[in-house]
């Protein structure tokens, strides 16, 4: 503090009531302000009581859905901060953290976390001790119960049905005011809920009866293969079948679309004008981009006369 020999000069005094008796009310709490005479020119003043304000703030989390009937690798919790937050409180610019860990089995070694809310979306790799730490901004943005959405990402799950039971913990950063609380602090009962894959086996197969690898461009040249794939159902999951070229630094999409006939799954793309090594794709995919099945196949197109020259 400083004194200030003309003008107005406002104060603010924060007081940490973190390590006083719990049993601490606004209703009986008074402070109390006294201004000693400082020299024989300074004015004394009487001393000054004031009624104190607290920041009942509550921080939860909730499982919309406890008890799903189908559990998935996608889990859908809510965050909600409720109560009365005044100026110049403990809770001031503090943010939040949701702190996600394996509660037994342990996850694959190359899991991730996807978080996502209305106005981020995060992917997120464990630290050192497997705690996933999805930052989720000022507590002031979740008055309003806010969805934040947990998708477990792994192209290693085991080739058959796992569940793997999780913990959240909500948190809250370090304050300005003073030394406590230390670093973070937790402020819920952690919640359980589970992520499972469910396994399915997926497979694409190119097929070509009689087969031929060795093309001519000439005007009307085409290549047709059979693409085989399992399961029937591709509920979420979506077959791609391209035609790569090789490059100088590898194979690449030419962009050259198939014609289809899905009653013989025929994939034809046509060879004019084009020389060079190739490789039709056939890849199956999950909505999100992750690859769980794949199959190629190679052949190589040369000019008629290259053609002619290779069957002499």
């Amino acid at each position: 503090m400083r004194y200030c020999s003309d003008g107005d000069l406002t104060l603010q005094f924060v007081i940490d009531f973190s390590t006083a008796l719990s049993n601490l009310s606004e209703s009986s709490l008074v402070t109390a302000l006294a201004v000693e005479k400082i020299n024989e020119y300074a004015q004394a003043l009487a001393p000054v009581n004031t009624q104190v304000s607290f920041s009942n703030l509550t921080f939860d989390i909730q499982d919309p859905e406890p008890n799903p009937s189908q559990i998935t690798t996608t889990k859908a919790l809510t965050v909600h901060v409720s109560g009365a937050s005044v100026a110049a409180s403990k809770w001031d610019n503090r943010d939040l953290s949701l702190i996600v860990r394996a509660d037994g089995m342990a996850l694959p070694p190359d899991a991730t976390i996807r978080a996502t809310t209305a106005t981020q979306i995060l992917t997120i790799s464990p630290n050192a001790t497997g705690e996933f730490i999805i930052p989720l901004g000022d507590h002031q943005n979740y008055a309003d119960a806010v969805e934040v959405t947990l998708q477990l990402l792994s192209e290693m799950f085991p080739r058959i049905t796992t569940k793997y039971n999780m913990t959240a913990t909500l948190c809250v950063s370090k304050t300005n005011a003073g030394t406590a609380p230390l670093n973070t602090e937790v402020k819920n009962t952690p919640v359980s809920f589970a992520f499972q894959n469910s396994h399915q086996e997926f497979g694409v197969k190119i097929h070509q009866d009689p087969e031929c690898r060795l093309y001519s461009n000439h005007a009307d040249s085409t290549i047709t293969v059979s693409v085989a794939s399992t399961p029937a159902s591709m509920n979420g999951y979506a077959l791609d079948v391209q035609l790569h070229q090789e490059y100088a630094n590898g194979f690449g999409n030419t962009a050259i679309p198939p014609s289809i006939d899905t009653g013989t799954n025929e994939y034809s793309f046509p060879l004019s004008g084009l020389t060079g090594n190739f490789c039709i794709v056939a890849t199956i995919r999950q909505s999100d981009g992750l690859l769980v099945a794949k199959d190629e196949f190679y052949f190589i197109v040369r000019t008629e006369d290259q053609s002619a020259s290779a069957n002499n």
